[in-house]
């Protein structure tokens, strides 16, 4: 009888709790939520901000962060959804004005990624950007079409926990953008990639 009192509480306590989800369209803890250097991309602008302050980050406008992101100095955008963080936007400080450069660093980032089996892993195949004549490679990234989807590991597997990378032309020069998202709280009102906010 307590065995079966347990299991009925247990029950209850769960199905409560996936209604709150749905009602409130809010992420609870127990959704597994992309992180951004150990953080997750989730709850309020400002909170978020703070976490990232006390990872080092300093605030170089307002609302813009700079810090360093795996060995390079990096721009920090917090873009959100009805007050809650919908996505974490890195881009390079340094940029290049010629595009084979940054599709050469492209393709290096997308293979150390794809190397990076404990942290990162592929729904689908990202190709490379083929070796290509500059202009080709200029109208290719203008039109937004270098892009490459990894999903952050996790157990059990799922794919919400979302990494994107591109080649972006729009800050002045060629820069790698990576964006960190939260798929929970992404529809289309949320800014995505729109860090001039």
């Amino acid at each position: 009888m307590k065995r079966l009192l347990q299991l009925l509480i247990l029950a209850t306590l769960s199905v409560s709790g996936i209604a709150q989800d749905l009602k409130t369209g809010k992420v609870s803890a127990k959704k597994n939520v992309t992180t951004f250097m150990g953080i997750p991309v989730k709850g309020s602008e400002k909170a978020m901000f703070s976490k990232l302050q006390a990872k080092g980050f300093t605030e170089s406008d307002k609302g813009i962060l700079k810090g360093e992101v795996e060995g390079k100095q990096c721009f920090l955008f917090i873009n959100t959804n009805n007050n809650s963080v919908c996505q974490i936007v890195v881009v390079e400080e340094d940029s290049t004005d010629n595009v084979n450069d940054a599709v050469e660093k492209f393709n290096a980032l997308l293979e150390a990624y794809r190397n990076d089996e404990k942290r990162y892993t592929e729904y689908e195949y990202n190709y490379p950007i083929p070796d290509r004549a500059e202009e080709t490679n200029e109208g290719y990234i203008n039109n937004g079409w270098y892009y490459a989807e990894f999903f952050q590991v996790c157990k059990p597997q799922n794919y919400s926990r979302r990494v994107s990378l591109r080649i972006s032309d729009e800050y002045g020069g060629y820069r790698i953008v990576t964006t960190y998202d939260n798929v929970y709280n992404l529809d289309e009102t949320c800014p995505v990639w729109d860090i001039k906010q």
